[in-house]
């Protein structure tokens, strides 16, 4: 019997080849896949890596020599703009158990068990409260996104997760106050009309054991406190509360100035302001002129109220201090990319001051079109003097003073304590208080501008916070910590332009499509005559 040959022809062996093909790639990424299950790999293509865990945060964890319970305490239903946190949260807190088995990570539903709701009463993690679409209707709800670290017999808690981009500071900040044995301590100054400083005082909190400081006491200040934070005094300060901070530098501790040298009340008055501190940080090598820094150049856009309206204008007397003018190394501005002054002044150097033993870095400077108004002061956006031609320049305001420094009252009468009936000498002083001449390992930075500190200007202002905590971290030597805060700074301003470059850009844009369309259209008639030539040529007409 002959039976036929079957044969496949060749669109058959195409067809069967391909679907062969495809089959062995579905079953390779089949087998892939189970392979890389016990693997992990990431990669973080993002800027100054923000989605990877930091050197500091790594160490922290490697260094804990017990067991840090951290319990998340995570509602499973939550309105979509908390999901994203969640699982942002999530994913960070998995990478911290990765690190160490000294991290042990539980999550609980306060809201479907009570014991874990109690818990978390207990611990300062609060049930909030938010809008949720349900069945096509709004609804009131409430869940908790908050977490706890208990380690030993403390705990530290992060009530509520707002920003996931912050949480890994917020994190590695509750371990080492957690493990840490030993806190600094940084106090704020009163008794001389300081600026309101609660927000600043519980933001740092995390960090350090916050004190206040009342100068007209006149007593000398705890040897205990190691920075002192002076922000925008508005009443002179005495002879002895001079002396007082004097003698605080003298025998080590760092001090934070944010001095104005010129008042601005909300109606847009301006006085010259006499802290009293300006002949003791002349004595340092520098001082705070009674002018106010005007930059045509490089300035904020502030909102002024306008009878029931507020209209928001260019105000080049808010100098908006850009990266190029912050310093690029120093600690404190390294990682910045912008800080907001509100009505500064400049800062004159004494330049005899320092030497090889008395440095002075520059941290924060005003662009090369800034000038300084002197009184009168004219404030109204509307009512601006001119731009003097030949005074723009770069304007100090903010600058690090480090070394040997001398006291302001040496070879001097010291002050008289209130509570004291005859003056101290030097030598009558040994028993109580012994007068230091000199240090050699003084820190201090001066800052020209008190207001970059208001609420206003935190809130929409990163990096003002940013640059202070920086400051207080570096006067306290604690600068591990910042790298991580400024890696969720993300203010990043344009630069400014001049307004022949800004015209450029804008008449550009508009004739630069109907260019681009036009010469588009030419390539196609051109083309299209070529290819008519060729088939007139083979074919004729």
């Amino acid at each position: 019997m002959h039976f036929p040959s079957l044969t496949l022809s060749s669109r058959q062996k195409i067809h069967w080849y391909s679907q062969f093909h495809v089959l062995l790639i579905v079953a390779l990424v089949i087998v892939l896949n189970i392979l890389v299950q016990s693997f992990s790999i990431r990669l973080d293509l993002s800027e100054g890596k923000i989605f990877t865990l930091s050197q500091v945060t790594k160490e922290t964890v490697r260094n804990l020599s017990d067991v840090v319970t951290v319990t998340a305490f995570f509602s499973d239903e939550f309105p979509p703009e908390y999901i994203a946190a969640k699982q942002r949260a999530e994913d960070i807190l998995s990478e911290y158990a990765k690190l160490s088995s000294n991290i042990v990570v539980q999550t609980k539903d306060p809201k479907k068990d009570d014991a874990a709701s109690q818990e978390a009463q207990s611990l300062g993690i609060p049930e909030i409260q938010f809008s949720l679409v349900k069945s096509d209707q709004f609804q009131v709800s409430t869940g908790y996104i908050g977490i706890a670290l208990q380690y030993r017999d403390k705990s530290e808690t992060i009530p509520v997760i707002q920003d996931p981009d912050s949480l890994e500071y917020d994190m590695t900040s509750a371990l080492v106050k957690l493990t840490r044995t030993d806190v600094t301590e940084v106090a704020f100054t009163s008794g001389h009309g300081e600026i309101d400083t609660s927000e600043l005082q519980d933001a740092l909190v995390k960090n350090y054991m916050i004190r206040s400081v009342d100068l007209t006491s006149e007593t000398l200040i705890d040897p205990g406190i190691d920075v002192l934070i002076i922000a925008g005094p508005r009443q002179a300060f005495t002879d002895r509360a001079q002396y007082v901070v004097d003698q605080f530098i003298m025998r080590g501790g760092k001090v934070l100035f944010f001095l104005d040298g010129v008042s601005v009340d909300p109606s847009l008055i301006a006085q010259n302001n006499a802290t009293g501190l300006e002949a003791l940080l002349t004595n340092y090598g520098v001082t705070v002129n009674h002018d106010l820094i005007v930059d045509p150049l490089s300035h904020e856009t502030i909102g002024f109220q306008s009878g029931l309206f507020q209209i928001f204008q260019p105000y080049p007397l808010w100098p908006r201090i850009l990266k190029d003018t912050l310093h690029a190394t120093h600690p404190i501005t390294a990682s910045l990319e912008s800080i907001v002054l509100g009505w500064a002044s400049s800062m004159t150097l004494q330049n005899e001051k320092f030497s090889s033993e008395t440095t002075f870095t520059t941290l924060a400077e005003t662009s090369d079109q800034s000038w300084a108004q002197s009184e009168p002061f004219l404030l109204s956006p509307e009512a601006l003097p001119q731009v003097p031609s030949d005074s723009q320049q770069h304007f100090i305001v903010a600058g690090h003073i480090k070394g040997k420094l001398t006291s302001f009252f040496r070879g001097k009468t010291l002050p008289q304590s209130s509570v004291s009936e005859t003056p101290p000498t030097p030598q009558s002083l040994q028993s109580s208080e012994t007068f230091l001449e000199s240090t050699n390992n003084a820190s201090v930075i001066v800052v020209t501008d008190s207001e970059m500190l208001s609420p206003l200007a935190l809130q929409n202002f990163s990096g003002n916070f940013t640059f202070f905590a920086n400051a207080v971290d570096v006067l306290a030597q604690d600068e591990a910590f910042i790298g991580l805060r400024s890696r969720s700074t993300t203010d990043r301003p344009l630069r400014p332009l001049p307004d022949r470059t800004k015209a450029l850009y804008k008449y550009g844009n508009i004739f630069a499509s109907v260019v681009l369309v036009l010469i588009m259209s030419a390539v196609v008639y051109f083309l299209r005559r070529r290819n008519d030539s060729k088939y007139i040529a083979k074919y004729g007409k």
